[in-house]
């Protein structure tokens, strides 16, 4: 299982890798742990799993909205991102 701080550094390399902007990371208990989340979309949907969601914040009209990414806590994986609307993958 790997610590909420390298699920933090995974995060931030995983919006590096794939060249999202984004202004920062959300402050406030992040990222949170879900010992038994159920994944909603991608190849592992429907699984119940331990996870970690890590906020961020994007530019977003006169202010900034905010996105999530959801990870395995167990290695680290980007399982996948979501905004206020839609799931991000499916977009990009």
């Amino acid at each position: 299982m790997i610590q909420k701080k390298e699920a933090l550094q995974l995060a931030i390399q995983y919006l590096e890798d794939i060249s999202r902007k984004y202004l920062g990371l959300i402050e406030r208990n992040n990222p949170a742990f879900n010992p038994n989340e159920e994944i909603l979309y991608g190849e592992r949907k429907g699984e119940v799993i331990a996870t970690y969601t890590i906020g961020y914040k994007v530019v977003g009209g006169d202010d900034f909205d905010y996105e999530f990414i959801t990870m395995t806590a167990q290695t680290g994986e980007v399982l996948y991102s979501i905004s206020s609307t839609r799931w991000i993958e499916a977009y990009e």
